[in-house]
């Protein structure tokens, strides 16, 4: 638990329906769908059943205790008990990255990148990466000011 204690932060039911009916809104009707922070998986237990049929899905927890859990709540699902920088997904191979993202001062090490960065960046620019042209992903204000802010500053 200590490994994440500092990051962890589970998402209410209620909100995660939301998005599912603004992805549904949206177009999203299945695919491959990662959750590379994915705690006890609520994203997937509040999947609506039709998308869930849909959809191949992938899950990423560091804390074992939660990553155990996930993988006997979500049987059917591909999850890796690991750090997200520990995964090899391949880039472009996502047709949805849905998550909490993990905010903190934490920095995270990985040689796909020349650089090292803050847990909540890091977790942006992979799943960024992982979903391809053309993919579902909904950020919040507050990340679409970051990727204002890395896009200008990367561009430097």
């Amino acid at each position: 638990m200590r490994k994440s204690s500092l990051t962890a932060y589970f998402t209410d039911p209620d909100i995660i329906s939301h998005i599912y009916r603004q992805l549904d809104d949206l177009g999203f009707k299945g695919g491959r769908v990662l959750d590379p922070s994915m705690g006890s998986g609520n994203f997937f237990s509040a999947m609506p059943e039709e998308l869930k049929q849909e959809s191949d899905l992938y899950g990423v927890e560091i804390e074992t205790l939660s990553g155990q859990l996930s993988k006997q709540l979500h049987q059917t699902a591909n999850i890796q008990v690991k750090g997200f920088e520990a995964t090899n997904f391949a880039n472009d191979s996502m047709d949805l990255v849905i998550t909490n993202v993990p905010f903190g001062q934490t920095y995270l090490t990985d040689d796909k990148y020349d650089n090292n960065y803050a847990i909540h960046d890091y977790f942006i620019k992979k799943s960024l990466d992982l979903v391809h042209e053309g993919a579902m992903l909904l950020l919040s204000q507050v990340l679409l000011r970051w990727i204002n802010k890395t896009i200008a500053l990367e561009k430097n």
